[in-house]
């Protein structure tokens, strides 16, 4: 058999046996020729199913045909159906629009916020960020915005003023990108992105003036942290902790029963001791 409704086979006691059959349903009506030779059958049989396959095939827009031709010396036909049955998924995720993977974002922290895993403040900030950066970037597919979009909006908020005049501050262009990383990076792990388009973006140069952080600064700090940033604020600025010592520390280590916590000591042995719990870090913890 070379293809469905052609078959070829051997008639004995004929001076022609070789019998190639195409059936009715191939081209309309029912064909049937006889051949001296077996090689002759096949060819004939061979070209009848080139043109029914010629005949099933769809044609292509020109545009189509062009860009498939540059591939047909590198691509098998199962490794052309692979790459274009995967191009269909991810057109498939794309259609989720940056509006869409936002409000999904924002309810999954308001979740996480009645854990008390995040503050109110931030939730508060990211319903901000969305209507933001979807104001500028113009909600597109999340996964058509590529790090070039992402360049441009850089460079056009850099360049937007405030109503005073003033120019944006690179820290709050950091900040939007920030958001974006890590709305994307969520995108990630809910199946809904492959990439994540800001990692390849240049920041904008930004170095604040090195300085002691203000009571007020602090309190702002804290209200915008997660619950795991705020751990690490308090026992650094009311435990006298580097961070390497708060990296080592878990919850055993506290004892609010004793006023007190331990902090493990590395190479150094005098690093080994145990630290009063101010006030502030008493009610905290």
């Amino acid at each position: 058999m070379i293809r469905n409704g052609i078959t070829i086979r051997k008639v004995d006691g004929e001076d022609r046996p070789w019998l190639v059959n195409v059936a009715k349903t191939c081209f309309g009506k029912q064909i049937r020729k006889r051949y001296e030779t077996k090689k002759e059958a096949d060819a004939i049989a061979h070209s009848y199913g080139l043109k029914l396959r010629q005949k099933e095939c769809t044609p292509l827009d020109p545009e189509i045909h062009q860009v498939a031709a540059l591939f047909q010396d590198k691509l098998s036909a199962t490794q052309f159906l692979d790459a274009l049955t995967e191009a269909v998924h991810l057109k498939g995720l794309s259609l989720r629009t940056l509006t869409e993977l936002g409000e999904e974002f924002v309810a999954h922290q308001q979740m996480l916020n009645e854990r008390g895993s995040v503050s109110d403040v931030y939730v508060s900030d990211c319903e901000y960020f969305v209507l933001k950066t979807v104001k500028y970037l113009g909600n597109p597919q999340i996964n058509a915005i590529t790090t070039e979009d992402l360049d441009e909006f850089v460079n056009m908020r850099l360049e937007m003023r405030h109503k005073n005049g003033k120019l944006h501050s690179p820290r709050s262009v950091i900040n939007e990108i920030n958001f974006l990383s890590a709305l994307f990076n969520y995108g990630m792990r809910k199946g809904h992105m492959v990439r994540n388009p800001t990692l390849e973006v240049k920041m904008p140069d930004y170095k604040p003036e090195v300085g002691i952080c203000k009571p007020d600064e602090l309190e702002k700090l804290l209200e915008h942290a997660d619950h795991f940033i705020q751990c690490h604020i308090m026992f650094g600025a009311f435990g006298g902790l580097r961070s390497s010592e708060i990296m080592r520390m878990d919850w055993s280590d506290v004892r609010l029963d004793e006023g007190q916590f331990y902090i493990h000591g590395t190479k150094n042995a005098n690093a080994e001791r145990w630290v009063k719990l101010t006030p502030p870090l008493m009610d905290f913890c």
